[in-house]
């Protein structure tokens, strides 16, 4: 029997909503109660990280995945989940690993400090926003160790505590369903369905969790059920919240429309964009690149609007990266003959078998709720993968497919990015 070594890294985000805790009598949370908001401090590099290539990764990401159904993914997620993996990289792996995530004129050690100021200020920018981050290697006592070397990274880095175990002997699956359930609050109570193989060799885990609510809530008694034209013409009823407040609006000329709906202090926002032609969604996603997301960033203005979205309900996955991340330039990881791990471990051979992704969100009056889970499988060569205003009121009515992301104000960046389309 050929040995599998199987380098499980799982970067699962959840985002969920207190039901009713900050309503205060005009449905706003009172800003009493608020902490002001304050912004992640990154390094001038890291700034322009996540405006160029962190967010560009985003973009693209999003492109090579999304087809005409309801789709989200987190490409923080897979973010953090390839920047373990890049650790244990070298040559022409890590390189290309870097260059598709945005870093090719900068290093693994750039792409660690973001992820640990991330880790270490998020939850600091907005107290009534609850925001968790986990880190854990679990560890084939029987079958290996981690070199030290890279031991000590993802220890400095994503401080990931390090958990020995043997598997094939004690409950590895029940350990990790357990942590997973555990991090994420119960969002993700399973990700393993059996026991891992004897021969693998770590599984690391990264957890973020993330709990708002809109900082004006939509009231469940204006939602009503109404038209959505889907993406292939068709009308069908959706339950549609309806508010009418004082929110950023931008809007770019014959191309799109975009809305901002802001959690608790502000610090975290939901950015909804719509095509300004009824039939125009796949030309907006087709164009959606970093030049028009910056473009369409510097057109935000606050007004008074009228806004209709649709609750609703998306999961999807689990999905293989593979050939979106080989479209994007990531090679030499996908092939036994290329791939350099071998900061990783001892084991020669080793190469990632598939990069598998899986992601819910959901959106109703009171806030969002999503989880995504990304799972990066190194294996052996033959080893095949483990599975109030005086303005006038604008409109912003969600009636048609759209866009939408989940960003962290300050810093830009984008935590998770999907699409409506009603089928």
């Amino acid at each position: 029997m050929k040995k599998i070594i199987t380098i499980a890294i799982v970067a699962l985000i959840a985002l969920s909503c207190d039901k009713g805790e900050y309503p205060g009598p005009d449905n706003t949370i009172p800003v009493d109660d608020l902490v002001p908001r304050k912004d992640i401090q990154l390094t001038r590099s890291q700034a322009e990280y996540v405006k160029t290539g962190g967010n560009e990764f985003a973009l693209n990401l999003f492109k090579e995945v999304a087809g005409d159904e309801n789709m989200v993914i987190s490409p923080l997620s897979v973010t953090f989940a390839l920047g373990m993996a890049d650790n244990g990289a070298s040559g022409n792996t890590k390189a290309e690993i870097e260059k598709v995530l945005g870093y090719e004129e900068e290093s693994v050690e750039g792409l660690n400090s973001f992820c640990k100021t991330m880790m270490e200020s998020a939850q600091e920018i907005d107290p009534s926003t609850k925001i968790e981050f986990a880190n854990a290697a679990v560890v084939n006592s029987l079958n290996g160790k981690l070199k030290e070397e890279y031991k000590n990274l993802i220890e400095t880095n994503y401080s990931a505590e390090i958990c020995n175990m043997e598997f094939g002997k004690d409950p590895v699956k029940d350990f990790i369903n357990s942590w997973c359930e555990q991090k994420t609050h119960g969002m993700i109570p399973e990700l393993l369905p059996e026991e891992p193989l004897p021969f693998n060799l770590v599984h690391l885990l990264n957890a973020v969790y993330f709990k708002g609510i809109w900082s004006s809530q939509f009231k469940k008694e204006d939602s009503r059920k109404e038209d959505f034209k889907d993406i292939e013409g068709k009308k069908h009823k959706v339950n549609m919240m309806h508010q009418e407040d004082r929110f950023d609006i931008g809007f770019i000329p014959n191309i799109c429309t975009a809305l901002k709906l802001p959690f608790g202090n502000q610090a975290y926002h939901m950015v909804f964009i719509l095509p300004y032609n009824a039939d125009g969604f796949n030309d907006l996603k087709k164009n959606l690149d970093l030049n028009l997301w910056n473009d369409l960033s510097s057109k935000f203005g606050g007004m008074k609007v009228d806004v209709k979205i649709p609750s609703f309900e998306t999961t999807f996955g689990s999905i293989d990266l593979n050939k979106s991340l080989q479209n994007l330039g990531m090679i030499d990881a996908f092939n036994p003959n290329t791939a350099d791990f071998s900061p990783m471990c001892d084991t020669p051979g080793l190469y990632i078998n598939a990069v598998l992704h899986k992601a819910k969100i959901k959106v109703d009056e009171q806030g969002s709720e999503a989880a995504a889970v990304t799972d990066v499988i190194i294996g052996f060569v033959g080893a095949g993968p483990n599975g109030p205003s005086e303005l006038p009121v604008a409109r912003f009515y969600a009636d048609r497919p759209f866009i939408y992301a989940i960003t962290e104000v300050s810093t830009g960046a984008i935590l998770f990015m999907g699409q409506y389309t009603g089928k």
